[in-house]
């Protein structure tokens, strides 16, 4: 190979390099993890916030649903805690509907030490409850668009371990067909102690055992006759 050919190669794999080393610099990675932190910082005072205005509920039937976007919420920033690269897919969770329910249960607390009672506030409540009752609904679309993220990665590691699989020569479900596979050699003896039962030969035995009790019968009557 010509070792100008082989120079340029050398520099464009420095450069790549370099570039590569750049692109993952330990700033930017310190300001990844600090963005990250935010948020989860975010959520949990939301989820703070939300229990403690449970507590201070006298409404059951509001504090039964808070309790279950309580749950809810909860099972997400675990899920988020533990797996950081779905944050940027949960902004709208964090920052709208976690946010938003516990604003709204604030206020719940609010009019009930307020001790308000018109008609206007009961209807409030009511549209409050109906409202957090669909973001429960939400809450599920928000945990399944995060978990996609896991789900693509886990696909993708799929699909190499087919290929590798594929390259060295191993069909997939070998192993499972392997299992159904029924036992050969004891089909084989079972045709081998049968072999004899075949039709002609079924025959031939009726013919001769027929023709025994014929010549038994022939013969016996000669005997008697003398």
């Amino acid at each position: 190979m010509d070792w100008s050919i082989l120079l340029a190669i050398s520099l464009i794999a420095v450069i790549v390099y370099k570039l590569g080393k750049g692109a993952t610099s330990p700033s930017q990675t310190h300001t990844i993890q600090d963005e990250c932190s935010v948020h989860i910082n975010q959520g949990l005072e939301n989820c703070t916030d939300i229990s403690n205005s449970i507590r201070q509920l006298h409404d059951k039937e509001l504090v039964a649903i808070a309790k279950d976007l309580q749950r809810r919420g909860d099972k997400i920033m675990t899920y988020l805690r533990q797996h950081p690269q779905s944050i940027p897919a949960a902004q709208r969770f964090i920052h709208y509907y976690l946010d938003r329910t516990a604003m709204l249960l604030r206020q719940c607390v609010t009019l009930e030490q307020a001790g308000i009672s018109s008609p206007e506030s009961r209807k409030i409540m009511q549209q409050i409850k109906e409202t957090m009752q669909e973001f429960a609904v939400a809450y599920e679309k928000q945990f399944l668009k995060i978990t996609k993220i896991q789900l693509n990665d886990m696909d993708a590691e799929l699909d190499v371990a087919r290929q590798i699989l594929e390259e060295d020569g191993i069909e997939m479900g070998t192993r499972l067909k392997e299992e159904k596979k029924e036992p050969t050699l004891p089909a084989a003896k079972s045709t081998e102690s049968n072999s004899w039962l075949t039709p002609k030969t079924i025959g031939t035995v009726a013919l001769t055992v027929l023709g025994a009790v014929g010549l038994y019968k022939l013969f016996g009557n000669n005997k008697d006759e003398k």
